[in-house]
């Protein structure tokens, strides 16, 4: 199920084109892996209720080990059981549970999975998760953006326009998915997901799994152990996954891409060259040493000669981008988000805002606008009150405080991202997201 999830996700928004049917097929997946932890945690606990009948210590019963909630696991749970009190309370019982469903489904994943993990962890080894679905989704994430490419640039939307919608509007639960989306005229790449953010978050966490392996490449085998071919294809696939980010055009994402190639670039490449060129450069000949500055300077002229020579395209670019930067509703919807927040600010305002608000509003006024939090946390705070944002902030601060140095840049940006958008109402980012925070906030030994 595993290499179905890591094939299928880059690919969501296609599939459910092509296949209203299959639309759902996620959640299927998701029901039967649930079915599977409940029935592991209906024996968990009733294994301890028997050890308290026969007045046995559980620490005692060498037959039976208790799997205990950790921190981040308790808080997830709490935040669900808040989050669906405030469901039962509402009187929009439908939407509600819409936007609980929307609120909510990423931290169930990361409950889940955390859980399956410690109940089969001879099964959910670190080799098992990267050969059958770490690898898997990275490669299908790189024929994602190279569908993207044909799409955009070899006339792919010509046949696409027959399948997917020619209207290019804002996304709503339901509404069929544009054949693209733009921002000033610039068609914004969304490769087979339902749109350029959600396709940005999916090649931006597969870029971070190609650093991911290629570190440990390079901390595992010697210089001389890599092939031509090798370094070609590894430099191919990362070269893929940064164009495919940088066509999405999202802001935030392509921040994101920038601290990775930056931590990646100076922790493990600049710096060790910088070591051994240093070592090198002083136990040269002067002959040598002039050659090499005069080197560097050509390498460092040509660079800055191409960074003022940019094209007219990128200029304008460059431009638009500022200016969508600055565009001014990024700044005020958080802020109106916050203050319904305050409004009840104990129970929240379930559905008032976010996709169940634009579903309802286009149902009754055939309108999709409702007010959108522009980030998770204030969002959380808007729908569920103080006590929700609370439970939830706990539950990732604890994740973080499981997770090592590499997995540690990679929650930086996705709390960067977090930040600038609602991205966990894209129920395939939810899922990857918290999938991979589930990994990370296990114990395994030589994982991130």
């Amino acid at each position: 199920m595993l290499v179905f999830l890591a094939i299928f996700l880059p690919f969501h928004g296609f599939v459910s084109v092509i296949f209203e049917l299959l639309r759902y097929w996620k959640e299927l997946v998701f029901f039967v892996l649930f079915l599977v932890l409940i029935s592991r945690e209906i024996l968990n606990f009733g294994r301890m209720f028997e050890c308290w009948n026969k007045h046995e210590l559980i620490k005692n019963n060498k037959s039976f080990k208790f799997i205990k909630f950790d921190k981040a696991e308790f808080f997830s749970l709490l935040f669900l059981i808040w989050s669906f009190i405030l469901v039962l309370i509402n009187k929009e019982f439908k939407i509600s549970l819409l936007a609980w469903r929307y609120l909510s489904f990423g931290v169930l994943v990361y409950l889940v999975f955390s859980r399956l993990f410690k109940f089969f962890p001879e099964i959910f080894n670190v080799k098992f998760l990267k050969k059958y679905f770490l690898l898997p989704f990275m490669i299908t994430a790189v024929f994602a953006v190279l569908f993207g490419i044909w799409a955009k640039f070899f006339g792919g939307f010509s046949i696409l326009e027959n399948i997917y919608s020619g209207t290019i509007s804002s996304w709503v639960p339901g509404q069929k998915i544009p054949i693209f989306h733009e921002v000033f005229g610039i068609a914004r790449m969304q490769g087979g997901s339902s749109g350029p953010v959600e396709f940005g978050m999916m090649i931006l966490i597969a870029f971070w799994i190609w650093i991911y392996f290629f570190m440990e490449e390079l901390q595992t085998k010697k210089s001389g152990d890599f092939s031509f071919f090798k370094i070609l294809l590894n430099s191919l696939v990362g070269g893929v996954l940064l164009f495919g980010i940088y066509q999405s055009y999202s802001r935030a994402i392509l921040g994101g891409s920038l601290i990775f190639v930056f931590n990646f670039l100076w922790m493990q490449i600049l710096a060790k060259f910088w070591k051994t060129f240093k070592n090198e450069f002083f136990s040269k000949s002067k002959s040598v040493k002039t050659a090499q500055i005069l080197f560097l300077l050509i390498v460092l002229i040509t660079s800055f000669k191409l960074l003022i020579t940019r094209t007219e395209i990128l200029e304008k670019f460059e431009e638009k981008f500022i200016e969508r930067v600055g565009t001014t509703e990024h700044f005020t919807r958080p802020i109106q988000a916050f203050n319904l927040g305050f409004e009840n600010i104990f129970i929240g305002n379930l559905g008032k805002l976010g996709p169940a608000a634009r579903q309802q509003n286009l149902a009754i006024n055939n309108s999709d606008y409702a007010l959108i939090a522009e980030n998770v946390f204030i969002d959380v705070f808007a729908q569920t009150g103080i006590l929700g944002v609370v439970f939830y902030s706990l539950f990732l601060f604890f994740v973080f405080l499981k997770t090592r140095k590499l997995a540690r840049i990679l929650l930086f940006v996705i709390f960067l991202v977090a930040n600038t958008a609602t991205i966990f109402d894209m129920t395939p980012v939810a899922i990857l997201v918290f999938f991979m925070l589930a990994i990370f906030s296990r114990d395994f030994k030589k994982m991130a």
